[in-house]
């Protein structure tokens, strides 16, 4: 699912570069280096352009050696913005060296400089953003393990930077005083200056969907924007014994999936098989594409019809929409036991309707009117239909963050 970025409006004096309500943003798909909205001039290789399977189509290929590629010079000036936010995927394919992802650098020091690192032997990703040696900001983030690609964003706001690995938020640091970048500073993907002294390897693997938008994007921002590539888009559910599940996937470069196990499966070795269990099953799909194993799971617990408490639709108390992917979306719990719903609606303590829906499996993401809804006390009423019946429920809960 994608999100609609804010309208902004960032200009270099400098370089004569605008973004007018654009992002800055490279899919490679096709294996073309120019961005998608034609604001810099295409990506130059070092040595041959090479692409490979990326999260949708074409991506970036880098072979630890000779192949890296330099943005527009301009980019620099970008850097330098108020506000904004840097994001890209990458897939690696060397677990042993240190290797440039990113990097915004003159020389291999750290003067006036921006810097993302892979740490395969730590299984994590490095920032450095720095103006000197002793004034410099660095923040490590793991990894999620069995995954074959990750995220990394880095935010600015004003003197604020937040780095976040695989859509988490990791840290930030206030400066004060922004970080400048050198003004004969280039940009590269997959290299930096420091290969040439040895500290850092040319990146070994593939990069694609770089983003840069003037806007400082959070956690659930990063989140929204995810292609989730590889990943099992259904959550954990429970279901009446004879229905069926239809496994929805992010995109992918695998042909078949390993299932474990396959009971119940339409066809064992699909990527978004339809799934009847006889009974509660924890499900783990295996896709392997460009030499690396993704690993995702899906529970599917079964509750007998008769077992059905039409008056049980499991409401929670609290609700914590503070962006911490946590009790993030107000929802009815047991949805499998509504067969039609007429109506969700929610009222703030003045009896004002914040929220409706007729859809079963939609949430209140806390927000009224595009703004955060206020701390406090919340009304739902609930008219839907089981077992053939009509029902209705009433209750209250607490918005909290």
């Amino acid at each position: 699912m994608r999100i609609n970025l804010l309208l902004c409006v960032f200009v270099s004096a400098i370089t004569g570069v605008t973004l007018v309500g654009q992002d800055l943003n490279y899919n490679f798909n096709g294996c073309v280096l120019q961005d998608y909205n034609g604001l810099l001039a295409p990506i130059s290789p070092n040595s041959t352009e090479v692409c490979g399977c990326g999260v949708e189509a074409d991506a970036l290929s880098m072979d630890g050696n000779n192949i890296y590629y330099e943005m527009d010079s301009a980019f620099r000036n970008l850097a330098v913005a108020d506000e904004y936010t840097i994001r890209f995927s990458f897939l690696p394919q060397n677990e042993t060296n240190v290797q440039a992802l990113f990097s915004v650098m003159k020389d291999c020091s750290r003067d006036s400089m921006i810097s993302i690192q892979y740490i395969p032997q730590e299984q994590q990703v490095e920032v450095l953003v720095g103006r000197i040696l002793g004034d410099s900001w660095t923040a490590r983030g793991d990894l999620i393990p069995d995954r074959c690609w990750h995220e990394v964003a880095i935010s600015k706001s004003n003197s604020i930077y937040s780095f976040y690995v695989d859509n988490e938020f990791v840290e930030s640091f206030d400066n004060i005083i922004p970080f400048p970048v050198a003004p004969d500073s280039k940009t590269f993907f997959g290299y930096s200056p420091c290969v040439d002294i040895g500290t850092d390897n040319v990146f070994q693997g593939l990069i694609d969907n770089f983003y840069y938008t003037t806007t400082a994007l959070s956690s659930p921002d990063l989140t929204a924007l995810s292609l989730q590539p590889d990943q099992i888009l259904n959550n954990d559910t429970t279901i009446i014994l004879g229905s069926s599940i239809q496994v929805l996937s992010g995109p992918t470069c695998g042909s078949f999936a390993t299932w474990n196990p396959t009971d119940g499966l339409s066809v064992p070795d699909e990527i978004s098989p339809l799934i009847t269990p006889t009974e509660s099953t924890l499900y783990t799909r295996e896709l392997t594409h460009n030499g690396c194993t993704t690993i995702d799971q899906l529970t599917i617990n079964i509750i007998e019809e008769s077992e059905i408490e039409c008056e049980d639709l499991l409401m929670p108390n609290v609700f914590t929409p503070n962006g911490d992917s946590i009790n993030d979306e107000y929802e009815i719990a047991s949805k499998f036991i509504i067969e039609e719903m007429q109506s969700f609606e929610i009222f703030d303590r003045w009896g004002e309707s914040i929220f409706f829906t007729s859809n079963k499996d939609q949430g209140w993401n806390g927000e009224f009117n595009g703004s955060p809804a206020m701390v406090g006390m919340y009304v739902y009423k609930i008219s839907y239909t089981c077992q053939s019946s009509e029902h209705f429920s009433v209750g209250s809960f607490s918005l909290m963050r």
